[in-house]
C-alpha cells in the first residue's frame, strides 16, 4: 500500500511541476511561454512554436471591427493552465473541428451556387466593348431579381487554361419578375479579377474557334437589395468555382 502511495504521490508532483501557460499578465504568459517551449521535446516543441509564432502575428494585426490589437492574454485564455501537451491536444482537437465545419459550409455553398445557376439561366452572351457586355438572362427563381453577379471563361475544351476570365455584374432596372426573360447589358465588377476587359473576352473568342464563353453565378439580390444566398463567403474560391463548373451541364 505504502509503495501505491508513493507511485501515486511521485505523478503528482510531477505533474504539479510540468510547466503550464498563465495568461494572468503578459509578461507571466512570455515567461511561461518559454517555460512549456523548454519543458517540449521534437516534433512538439516545433508545433508548439509555431502555434505561438501565429498567436504573435495574429495579436499584431488590427480586430476587423475595432480596428485594435488583440492582446495575446486574450488570445490564448482557452489554454490558461495547459501544459504544451495538452494545449497542443486543444488546438488540434480546434483545428478538426473548424476543417469539418469549413467542409460543411463549403457543401452548403456549392449546393447553393448549383442550384442558382440552374435557375438563372444566361445565355448568347456577346462582348461589345471593354466595359459592357449583353447577355438573355431568363429567370425561373420565384423571386424578383435586381441584380446578379457573374464570372466568366473564353476557353476551349481540353485546354487546361482559359484565354480569358474576368468577372460582372448585371443591374437590372425594373427588376427581372419570375419566369420572365430580358436581354440585358452587364458591366465590369473588377472584385474577384481587376483586370476584367470584355474587349479583350470578345478578342479571344475571334481568335480562337471553337472556344467556349462560360457564364458562372457567383451571387444574385433580389428587389429589396439583399443577397439572396446566405451563409458564405461574398466571393467563392477557385476552387469552388471549378467544382461547381464540373456539376454544372456544358454551356
Amino acid at each position: 500500500m505504502r509503495k501505491v502511495w508513493a507511485l501515486a504521490l511521485t505523478g503528482l508532483l510531477a505533474a504539479c511541476g510540468t510547466p503550464r501557460i498563465d495568461t494572468s499578465s503578459n509578461g507571466a504568459l512570455q515567461e511561461s511561454i518559454q517555460e512549456v517551449s523548454r519543458s517540449l521535446s521534437g516534433e512538439d516543441r516545433d508545433a508548439f512554436d509555431e502555434l505561438v509564432a501565429l498567436a504573435r502575428r495574429e495579436s499584431s494585426a488590427p480586430d476587423f471591427l475595432t480596428g485594435k490589437p488583440t492582446p495575446m492574454t486574450t488570445l490564448m485564455q482557452p489554454v490558461h493552465g495547459m501544459t504544451g501537451k495538452e494545449m497542443l491536444a486543444f488546438w488540434r482537437g480546434q483545428d478538426a473541428v473548424a476543417k469539418e465545419e469549413a467542409a460543411h459550409q463549403q457543401t452548403d455553398a456549392l449546393d447553393a451556387l448549383e442550384s442558382i445557376n440552374r435557375s438563372i439561366v444566361l445565355a448568347d452572351p456577346v462582348f461589345l466593348t471593354a466595359t459592357t457586355m449583353r447577355a438573355t438572362i431568363s429567370n425561373n427563381l420565384t423571386v424578383t431579381l435586381a441584380e446578379i453577379d457573374f464570372v466568366y471563361q473564353v476557353r476551349t475544351r481540353g485546354r487546361a487554361m482559359a484565354w480569358q476570365e474576368g468577372d460582372g455584374f448585371f443591374s437590372i432596372d425594373g427588376g427581372l419578375e419570375p419566369g420572365e426573360t430580358r436581354e440585358l447589358v452587364a458591366l465590369p465588377l473588377g472584385l474577384r479579377l481587376p483586370q476584367t476587359n470584355f474587349a479583350l473576352a470578345g478578342k479571344a473568342v475571334d481568335e480562337h474557334p471553337g472556344a467556349q464563353v462560360i457564364l458562372t453565378i457567383t451571387g444574385a439580390k433580389g428587389a429589396d437589395k439583399k443577397p439572396i444566398l446566405s451563409g458564405f463567403a461574398f466571393l467563392p474560391s477557385d476552387e469552388l468555382l471549378d467544382e461547381l463548373r464540373q456539376r454544372l451541364p456544358p454551356q
